[in-house]
């Protein structure tokens, strides 16, 4: 199953793989807005389909500020979250200090997850 939206702005590709859910973001800018947003949109997908490990895969040039980042992981339980194994890719190296600074306080409030550099070693975390 795929479902794509591009009526926003940014493109999020969803799909139900075997075992855990793949999702993809593309867009140019990156802030509390956008990201809250897609990732209300994959959280709500989730609990749709009953799933409780995905892969989010992103690819936004724009780096988010740190207290943007640090606001939408505070938010994450409450947008389909908890109790779900995420693997996160950022398709942008530069990204990864921010995306680790994510992932501890994520870690720091219950949440399960781990930031990669490419998508194997996501999945392959996610389905270890």
């Amino acid at each position: 199953m795929k479902s794509r939206q591009a009526t926003k702005s940014y493109e999020l590709t969803f799909e139900v793989r075997d075992g855990y859910a793949y999702a993809y973001i593309a867009g140019e800018h990156d802030n509390l807005e956008v990201c809250s947003a897609y990732w209300g949109e994959i959280g709500q997908k989730l609990t749709d389909h009953g799933i409780t490990k995905v892969l989010i895969v992103e690819d936004i040039a724009e780096e988010s500020p740190l207290a943007d980042v640090y606001h939408l992981v505070c938010g994450l339980a409450d947008m389909g979250f908890s109790g779900v194994k995420v693997a996160f890719v950022d398709r942008y190296s530069d990204h990864q200090a921010l995306n680790d600074f994510g992932v501890l306080v994520a870690t720091n409030r219950g949440l399960i997850g781990k930031a990669f550099s490419n998508e194997s070693e996501g999945e392959k975390w996610l389905l270890s």
